[in-house]
């Protein structure tokens, strides 16, 4: 059933977008602003207590409904609740932000390329274009791992509950507007854990699928790396171990065209689309093999 959950929620994300509105959270940010607010007549809120306070709930009630649905009509119910939970939790349809990059960069147009630019990369951007696109390839790979890779990590491990878990730690780390600051660090701190296996799996999947030889120093330097930094190692790991993976210094230069570009996203594309049919591929032994 988890082989089979996926794969559908997989095909109706790649081939649809009439989901994407599932993926705004309105209603789960609705609800934790309402829930610090109340929690913080009696006290402070904005910490990892906080964070705890807020993911509970909506994750014991998806347990329960998955373990209502699960026993109803041989599971085909229980089946179609992880389907849904999966394809709320997937992220933003990523191809659609490199499209949008990629078109950008043809017109030629600073504007249009920054903005384009902005729904890939977190931080500051570069102010130089050739290192832009470099800043944009890895965060590309950073936000793979983002919206598909620990997603489905977590939904492996733990089911949908363990999807749920992800998406919404994610989704507090990401808005500022749910408490203050010490919530938005208290939930990157969490995410990066969260982070740190499905990382370095996928990192694993852009050599494997890449150019192993090029992404072999990445990884060596980053795989085993400890827990001091793990954010910035999980990051760090993505980017550069999917960016040799595709050679990217060999076609980087100075002067950047919409057509280099267009090359370029097409590498990375091809890349993060043979690393999902190797995690899927993984994940269909592991099933015939009674391992999940």
């Amino acid at each position: 059933m988890t082989l089979i959950s996926l794969l559908i929620a997989l095909f109706l994300e790649r081939f649809s977008s009439a989901f994407e509105e599932w993926r705004q959270f309105d209603l789960f940010a609705n609800y934790a602003r309402k829930l610090v607010a109340f929690v913080g007549r009696y006290g402070d809120a904005d910490n990892y207590l906080g964070l705890a306070m807020i993911l509970l709930p909506p994750l014991i009630l998806v347990s329960l409904l998955q373990g209502m649905l699960g026993s109803i009509l041989l599971g085909l119910l229980g089946m179609v609740f992880a389907i849904v939970v999966l394809l709320m939790t997937l992220g933003q349809n990523l191809e659609d932000d490199v499209d949008a990059y990629t078109e950008a960069c043809a017109t030629g147009e600073e504007g249009k390329i920054r903005s384009a630019a902005a729904r890939l990369v977190t931080g500051e951007e570069p102010a130089a274009e050739r290192d832009l696109l470099q800043k944009v390839v890895g965060s590309i790979f950073v936000e793979a791992n983002n919206r598909y890779f620990a997603v489905i990590f977590w939904f492996l491990l733990l089911g949908p509950v363990g999807a749920a878990l992800y998406r919404l730690s994610s989704e507090l780390k990401r808005r500022n507007d749910i408490a203050g600051e010490g919530m938005v660090v208290a939930a990157a701190s969490w995410l990066a854990l969260l982070d740190w296996a499905p990382a370095r799996l996928a990192a694993i999947a852009y050599a494997l699928t890449g150019s192993f030889e090029q992404a072999l120093g990445p990884l060596r330097k980053h795989l085993f790396s400890g827990f001091k930094n793990v954010e910035a190692d999980n990051y760090e790991t993505l980017a550069e171990a999917g960016s040799e993976a595709i050679l990217l210094d060999q076609y980087i230069k100075d002067d950047i065209d919409g057509r280099l570009v267009s090359i370029i996203m097409g590498l990375t594309s091809n890349l993060l689309l043979r690393s999902l049919s190797l995690w899927i591929g993984v994940i269909a032994l592991m099933t015939i093999s009674n391992l999940i």
